[in-house]
């Protein structure tokens, strides 16, 4: 389900002049804004609705583009096993081959800069797995959430804590260098050695040529083998100091990195899954806990069922004032270890279930922040339901299909999820302002 928001073009064209008409005023009191007086008028307020509520599978979607990328597993009691695996095209610092025909390799090291900006999920203080491979497949262009990694060679390992915040100190020879945290993976000499054999040198003429003789690496976290709950951190793996170095000749070194101009990707698994969320996501019925995942997991379908039938009786002679929708997670379900999202999203669907950006997105009155003090998430509906409402009274058209709510896949990146307390009138709550003006 792509979201699709072409449907919606005659109505964001007028955006900008309603915007000019009414940037001085709470954009959320749209009656109001209409008329001055409305709140003298017969104001009234509908907080009570029919709902249906379920968690449905998220469609696949391009990870080429994130901020970061995630890497580990987490093996959570609400949600089963999830992880998240890096797939990079690693490119030349410098042209040119750089080691001599008698140059002897060292060592080499893979080094991966961690994300300070986005938060850690898991327990900082698990060991765990991962494994480094060589891929033997040309790279797609665009990576996808749900790609497959297709044939690998592995180069490397490495068993340790996936987090730190201390900085990361390189000594070689005698220069030390200081740099962020990060993760060093030591890896295989036969892999070093094939970088360096005499008989590859003309791969480092040009990286369009090296890209072909080194077409990818993959960097994949073992799910089976996570202690305890597990983790999974953002690796800032466009920084200069995520790379490959081989060191050779006891005083040289060369470099591969992974730049703006690599094919990145992150490719995400879910496996696991407790039974009561593998029922929702294969069916359509109420449920009064329902589940959301970021990393291509699961995603909240909310229908109120008897939206129109509450409004339609005053025709076309209403104002929506003011229309919020809050949801409350369910209590319990928060670890120190895995927090509650920063937002969510909120979209509406269309007849064949696609996802659109509300009428609401444009105000930069949406919301869906989590509030700490309240502890719920609000989003302001306000020209949503009115459009609804228009297209039902001047149309006959039902356009009330339901929301989807769903965890951003970047801007924040995060490995959260929510579990949503979906009674009717408790955990989420819709409440609708209005006027009847005659």
């Amino acid at each position: 389900m792509l979201i699709n928001s072409c449907n919606k073009v005659v109505r964001l064209f007028f955006l900008p002049l309603l915007f000019l008409v009414s940037c001085k005023n709470d954009l959320t009191d749209v009656g109001v804004n209409i008329n001055p007086n409305a709140s003298q008028l017969n104001q009234q307020t509908l907080d009570s609705f029919n709902w249906t509520c379920t968690s449905q599978y998220v469609d696949s979607f391009a990870t080429n583009n994130l901020s970061s990328f995630l890497l580990g597993a987490i093996n959570d009691p609400s949600f089963g096993i999830y992880s998240a695996s890096i797939v990079g095209q690693a490119r030349l610092a410098s042209l040119g081959r750089g080691f001599s025909d008698t140059s002897k390799l060292d060592s080499i090291v893979m080094y991966l800069v961690l994300d300070q900006n986005d938060r850690f999920f898991g327990d900082s203080n698990t060991l765990m797995e991962l494994s480094v491979f060589e891929m033997l497949d040309n790279l797609d262009s665009v990576y996808y959430s749900n790609s497959n990694l297709g044939n690998l060679n592995q180069i490397g390992q490495y068993r340790g804590k996936m987090y730190t915040t201390d900085s990361f100190t390189r000594v070689f020879g005698s220069d030390t260098t200081k740099t962020l945290p990060s993760i060093r993976i030591a890896l295989s000499e036969t892999f070093g050695k094939k970088l360096m054999d005499p008989s590859n040198g003309n791969n480092y003429d040009d990286n369009s040529i090296f890209t072909e003789f080194i077409k990818g690496i993959a960097i994949v976290p073992n799910e089976n083998q996570i202690a305890g709950l597990g983790g999974i951190s953002s690796i800032d793996l466009r920084n200069f100091y995520s790379e490959i170095v081989v060191y050779y000749d006891k005083e040289k070194s060369k470099s591969l990195i992974f730049s703006n101009y690599s094919n990145l990707g992150n490719l995400y698994a879910q496996k696991n899954q407790p039974l009561d969320l593998r029922q929702q996501l294969s069916d359509s019925t109420h449920y009064d806990q329902t589940y959301a995942q970021g990393m291509g997991g699961c995603q909240i379908k909310i229908l109120v069922r008897d939206l129109i039938d509450s409004l339609k009786e005053y025709g076309q002679d209403i104002v929506i004032n003011q229309a919020s929708l809050t949801l409350t997670p369910k209590e319990g379900f928060e670890l120190d270890e895995l927090p509650f999202p920063k937002r969510l999203n909120l979209f509406s669907l269309d007849s064949n279930g696609n996802r659109n950006i509300t009428e609401d997105f444009f105000t930069n009155s949406l919301g869906g922040f989590f509030d700490e003090s309240e502890k719920n998430y609000t989003f302001m509906i306000t020209r949503e339901i009115q459009s609804i409402l228009n297209d039902f009274n001047f149309t006959g058209l039902e356009s009330n299909h339901g929301f989807v709510v769903s965890i951003p896949s970047d801007n924040p990146l995060e490995a959260s999820r929510l579990v949503l307390d979906s009674r009717k009138n408790e955990g989420i709550k819709l409440n609708i302002k209005y006027t009847v003006l005659n």
